[in-house]
């Protein structure tokens, strides 16, 4: 599945090399412009620390670990992306409307 990102060679190669190492940071910070991948790549990263699969290319895609990954309900999977102030009310709602659209935007997969 990581040949499926592209441009991003140097970055795989460090997350790989962990990977086949067994040294594996505690935490990892992906940064950078809009649209190189570091959503899919971060994703493909767990997928890949987590995949059950005996084959040596991780992530598979398809074992149950993979496949809870991708529907974004794997347990060791958490998500945590920016936010602006949404001016919450007091019920949790969004009171600025501008930022609705921004926040959902946030849960759909691309």
């Amino acid at each position: 599945m990581f040949r499926q990102i592209k441009g991003q060679e140097q970055a795989l190669s460090v997350l790989k090399h962990a990977i086949h190492s067994g040294k594996v940071g505690q935490a990892y910070l992906f940064y950078g412009p809009e649209g190189v991948g570091k959503f899919t790549t971060a994703l493909y990263f767990g997928m890949a620390l987590n995949c059950q699969s005996e084959d040596l290319e991780k992530p598979c895609g398809v074992c149950n670990s993979c496949k809870k990954f991708l529907q974004f309900s794997h347990p060791d999977f958490i998500y945590v992306f920016p936010t602006p102030n949404l001016k919450l009310s007091v019920e949790g709602d969004i009171q600025e409307s501008k930022y609705v659209s921004e926040y959902q935007g946030y849960f759909k997969i691309r």
